[in-house]
């Protein structure tokens, strides 16, 4: 487990971090992550839990969340 990787980090420093973390998803390892660099988390993850006021507001595949219109609105600000 992983608690706000990026916090304070350089943005180079970031990707290096996140590159690693996605080597060890790759051996076959668990990686439960999180952080507050949503666009970079759900690009890798497969899976997602999207939390909101206390509660899982929507879960699923990392990609698919990554497209939801209310996923980009209410966490990425677009």
């Amino acid at each position: 487990m992983v608690d706000e990787v990026s916090l304070g980090l350089m943005p180079t420093m970031v990707d290096r971090v996140l590159q690693v973390l996605h080597e060890i998803r790759d051996r076959g390892v668990t990686v439960l992550m999180v952080g507050q660099k949503v666009e970079k988390a759900l690009a890798m993850v497969d899976r997602a839990y999207m939390p909101q006021t206390g509660k899982i507001a929507m879960s699923g595949a990392g990609r698919e969340l990554l497209e939801s219109p209310d996923i980009r609105r209410a966490y990425l600000g677009l």
